[in-house]
């Protein structure tokens, strides 16, 4: 408190109860900031404008309106840390109102100050947690209003605070303990520590790509070609999108177009082409593929058809069937990586054979190996994931870091595009 105020009730006594300072007045139990300010009118209150309830000093204390003292609130102190996600970045707390909601899996931030309204990010699961988070950090910085003076007298008022509780520890360090003391960062203006955040997520995703967009009776498909050849991909026949991979029927003109990839016996049976094999040799140049060989996406889309993402396998197109959809790892696993590494799969479904500690299996497939499996549970995958899985799949390709960061990138860029 001020040395006036001390003076003016120097003989009362205040116990600490609920963060704040109370004593026993004309029979009342009544806070001792409230003995500062006196004169509060109704609707208002005395706000602390450092946070800290035990700063009784005049010049940390106003009368505010229920939007002003919401607008200077603190974190709840059961507030939960952000997603590991953010952690990894840096990111050790969320901005002050903002919350990540783990049942809607989306990030919101509640009414605050001059924003009346609850800002919510977009939830869809196409959306990584960070760019969920950016989504949500780029509403939250159009809606601030900070009030800069506000922000400055805060900073300043947390500073004389802080000294203050060290010089009293270390003069009397039986009476006072070393602190706490008031979290510095945390006193910046909201609107500087969501720029902060900004700054320290990873650009957004872009690709020097193009996409076509095919519609089909229950939804539409993309085609990702490298934008390089926008002008081929301008005057490509119609294809077929119906399957899980492009096609195009051989017809004359489709054999006129394309003399080294579509045979006279192709067209006499109508053969169906693939577009990947038209872009491997057509627009890529590479010799037509031997029949005893696959064109394989390396990131399983076989709608993504950049030069990247297309490999020449030994083998027929069933030895590398892909799995439906993209294979993102569930949210919540603490798993650093988004997507399942390429032969990786687990199963989750009710009714295994596994005990109940491990419920969940992990299947991984290398090439000219039998299958092999590992049960797990979601409090165990991650640790029987770097301990068995990728062990094992280091050991069937030396490479299998470097090409397994490409694969994470091209689909995290294929979903990007599509979603």
């Amino acid at each position: 408190m001020d040395r006036s105020s001390f003076e003016m009730d120097s003989t009362a006594i205040y116990a600490h109860s609920n963060g704040y300072a109370y004593a026993r007045v004309d029979g009342a139990c009544v806070t001792h900031h409230s003995t500062i300010l006196t004169d509060v009118p109704a609707g208002f209150s005395v706000d602390h404008l450092n946070w800290q309830k035990m700063d009784n000093r005049r010049a940390n204390l106003r009368i505010a309106t229920a939007s002003e003292q919401i607008s200077n609130r603190t974190e709840r102190a059961d507030k939960k840390p952000p997603p590991p996600e953010l952690t990894e970045l840096g990111i050790h707390r969320l901005p002050r109102c903002m919350r990540w909601d783990v049942g809607e899996g989306k990030f919101v931030v509640d009414p605050m100050g001059a924003m009346g309204t609850q800002i919510s990010g977009t939830k869809s699961t196409k959306v990584s947690i960070v760019n969920r988070f950016r989504d949500c950090l780029e509403k939250m910085i159009a809606a601030s209003q900070e009030d800069d003076e506000v922000t400055r007298t805060r900073v300043q008022l947390a500073h004389e605070y802080n000294e203050l509780v060290r010089a009293a520890h270390v003069i009397f360090p039986e009476i006072f303990p070393d602190g706490p003391y008031a979290d510095l960062e945390s006193m910046c203006g909201e609107l500087a520590y969501c720029q902060a955040c900004m700054k320290k997520l990873p650009p957004p995703t872009k690709t020097d790509s193009i996409a076509i967009v095919k519609a089909t009776q229950n939804e539409n498909k993309f085609i990702l070609f490298d934008s390089a050849f926008v002008d081929a991909v301008a005057n490509l026949p119609t294809c077929d999108v119906s399957g899980t991979s492009p096609i195009m029927v051989a017809t004359r003109a489709l054999r006129e177009r394309y003399p080294g990839i579509v045979s006279e016996a192709d067209v006499a049976a109508k053969k169906k082409i693939l577009l990947k094999d038209i872009v491997w040799s057509s627009f890529l140049g590479h010799p037509r593929k031997p029949d005893d060989a696959t064109i394989v996406p390396l990131n399983y889309q076989q709608y993504d058809l950049r030069a990247e993402n297309l490999l020449l396998l030994p083998g027929t197109s069933k030895e590398h069937k892909s799995p439906e959809g993209i294979p993102v790892i569930p949210e919540g696993l603490g798993i650093s990586m988004r997507f399942w590494p390429r032969g990786v799969s687990l199963a989750t479904a009710a009714g295994t054979t596994q005990s109940k500690k491990s419920p969940w299996v992990l299947f991984v497939r290398v090439r000219g190996a039998k299958r092999s499996s590992f049960s797990c549970s979601a409090t165990t995958v991650d640790t029987v994931l770097q301990e068995k899985v990728f062990p094992l799949l280091r050991m069937a390709a030396d490479d299998f870091d470097t090409v397994n960061a490409t694969y994470q990138r091209l689909l995290a860029e294929y979903q990007s595009v599509t979603s």
